[in-house]
């Protein structure tokens, strides 16, 4: 997912986020705002919506760094040259499309507070259902985490929920834009899964030299046959990288539908998806009618159980190239022969 930058002033941010100041990063003082360039109550504003905390640390120069959301450029003070970053750098990967992502990204108003949302024009989607044309104004509703959108066919209201808001991340964060409106006069819903971090704090997994495992969440939605949904959640759930044979594994037990198991062989880019449901009553509507193919590919794959369409995409985090959160959006749609179609859509988010 290799996406997005947001970085949170001290002042403010420590007591709604968890985010801390000077004695609690490595003895760094804290940063004082241009109270005409940052104003706590848009510190505080923009803290709500997301998750990442407020954190000073040192760059590869050698130089203190804050992370701040509404700061702009780079800030010199005391001889100390503090490296600032836009919340409209932020870029977030979202399923929207099945078989695919797409950009997320925030828009602010020019003090840097959050003021809308927006997806970003995609070249794998055509048509008036397009993210980019159905969402393109997504307006803040005050200091709520939800936007109001007009586009020519659609209309309503988007919610943005942070699951890694509430595990107290730093430098990522997952969660759903939930969506309730009207599309052509007719009603519409949906749950969209989103995923990503700090770009400047995302760890390229060639420079992860050690097995690690995160634990964290794994939140989403099963839809199915006969219009039925339901909801899944695991605060148990874990993500695997081993660097000794390339494989990123992601396992979540849900109470109400299978438990999953998802192995990514990274040279080969070949997924593999165990499902179990042993000990579990799960609505027929909601069961896949085959077993997940061996050897799937990213995106749409036509194989002997039907048509399968499968996401894999992981993401880590930390300073100094060591992981210590992670993020993963997995989806998994299987169309039978028959035409039954059951799509999940999973967010995972964890810290090791």
């Amino acid at each position: 997912m290799k996406k997005y930058m947001i970085w949170a002033t001290v002042l403010g941010l420590g007591a709604c986020n968890g985010g801390g100041g000077g004695d609690g990063n490595g003895g760094f003082p804290q940063m004082i705002p241009d109270a005409n360039r940052i104003q706590p109550a848009d510190v505080t504003s923009n803290a709500v919506i997301t998750a990442m905390a407020s954190e000073v640390g040192v760059d590869a120069d050698g130089n203190r760094v804050i992370l701040a959301r509404n700061a702009t450029g780079a800030i010199d003070r005391d001889g100390i040259r503090y490296i600032a970053y836009r919340l409209d750098d932020v870029d977030f990967d979202a399923i929207v499309t099945s078989g695919d992502t797409d950009d997320l990204r925030f828009t602010i108003d020019k003090n840097g507070r959050i003021n809308g949302i927006r997806f970003d024009n995609d070249t794998h989607c055509a048509g008036d259902k397009c993210p980019a044309a159905m969402f393109n104004t997504m307006a803040r509703v005050g200091d709520t985490n939800k936007f109001d959108f007009t586009s020519p066919n659609t209309t309503g209201t988007a919610e943005y929920i942070s699951y890694g808001r509430e595990m107290g991340m730093k430098y990522a964060d997952f969660g759903t834009i939930k969506i309730d409106g009207t599309f052509n006069g007719n009603a519409y819903q949906s749950n969209t899964m989103f995923a990503g971090g700090y770009d400047v704090m995302e760890v390229d997994d060639k420079n992860i030299r050690q097995n690690v495992t995160f634990t964290g969440t794994a939140r989403g939605t099963v839809t199915g046959a006969n219009n039925k949904s339901i909801e899944l959640a695991d605060n148990a759930a874990t993500l695997n990288f081993d660097p000794t044979n390339g494989t990123e594994t992601i396992k979540a037990k849900f109470f109400n539908w299978y438990d999953v198991n998802v192995i990514k062989n990274d040279a080969t880019d070949q997924i593999n998806i165990a499902l179990d449901q042993s000990g579990k009553t799960i609505d027929n509507d909601l069961q896949y009618a085959n077993a997940p193919s061996a050897n799937l590919k990213d995106g749409i794959n036509q194989t002997g159980a039907g048509t399968e369409t499968v996401v894999f995409e992981t993401s880590y985090y930390g300073q100094h190239n060591n992981p210590t959160e992670s993020t993963a959006l997995f989806q998994y749609q299987q169309t039978a022969p028959d035409g039954k179609t059951v799509n999940a859509v999973i967010g995972f988010g964890g810290k090791n």
